[in-house]
């Protein structure tokens, strides 16, 4: 089974400098409470998290960036109808705001709800042409969709913006592997590679390519590198391929 990588989303970084920034002139305020929750979900402790950018909200509740990484907290949690009403408020504070709308995507997309997901995308790249992150998303959700060119172009976007993203060239790989397009997803994993090697998802992705080319030599070579980085390979993959291959490792 080929293994779709993860959306992308950001806390503010621009809201943990401008707390640092305050944290250095106001030497009255022992704990700034968004550097702090910052902290905490960095170290993925979300519960915590949430609770230090709750006091930083009532303590600036004008300020659009408490809600922002509030809602991200939410997001990791699973709780994406919280998510989503924190976006809705950094949105009603700031139209602009790119990645709030990126972020709403992200959690009406892993609702189901694909088609607000997509328009906030949209809504993101109309005020970044730019953010090769939302192409990405975006890419994502057409995947989950099985609307398999929609997503690879989504993703050649990204690639554009930035020629170096990883994660893009891997799941465009998945896009291309799903259509049968397997010289094309070859040399998409082969990217991803190059760009990460230590990518055990890309090694995963191509053994099932190189499978499916009844390449198996090249298949098992895969397996055991994306196994030596930890990566539990799908055991029904791994039994097809010891039939098929007349090996056992």
């Amino acid at each position: 089974m080929m293994q779709v990588k993860k959306k992308e989303i950001l806390f503010s970084i621009l809201g943990i400098l401008l707390c640092l920034l305050q944290a250095g002139c106001k030497k009255e305020k022992p704990v700034d409470h968004s550097i702090e929750g910052y902290a905490y979900a960095s170290k993925g402790q979300y519960d915590k998290a949430i609770l230090e950018f709750t006091e930083a909200i009532k303590n600036n509740p004008t300020s659009p960036e408490p809600y922002y990484n509030r809602g991200l907290a939410y997001y990791h949690k699973g709780q994406f109808d919280l998510a989503i009403e924190d976006c809705n408020k950094v949105i009603e504070m700031n139209s602009r705001h790119a990645q709030a709308y990126s972020n709403r995507g992200n959690a009406y997309a892993n609702k189901g709800d694909y088609d607000r997901a997509i328009a906030d995308f949209n809504t993101a790249l109309e005020i970044n042409p730019k953010f090769a992150e939302a192409h990405y998303n975006c890419g994502v959700t057409y995947d989950h969709m099985k609307e398999y060119d929609s997503a690879i172009s989504e993703f050649t976007k990204a690639i554009e913006i930035n020629q170096n993203y990883d994660d893009a060239f891997c799941n465009r790989g998945l896009a291309y592997g799903k259509k049968g397009q397997f010289d094309q997803a070859l040399a998409d994993f082969d990217k991803t590679i190059e760009l990460n090697p230590q990518s055990p998802e890309a090694y995963n992705n191509r053994a099932v390519v190189y499978y499916s080319m009844k390449e198996y030599d090249k298949a098992w070579e895969d397996v055991h590198k994306a196994q030596g980085m930890g990566f539990q390979i799908f055991h029904g993959f791994l039994d097809k391929l010891r039939k098929d291959s007349n090996r056992e490792e």
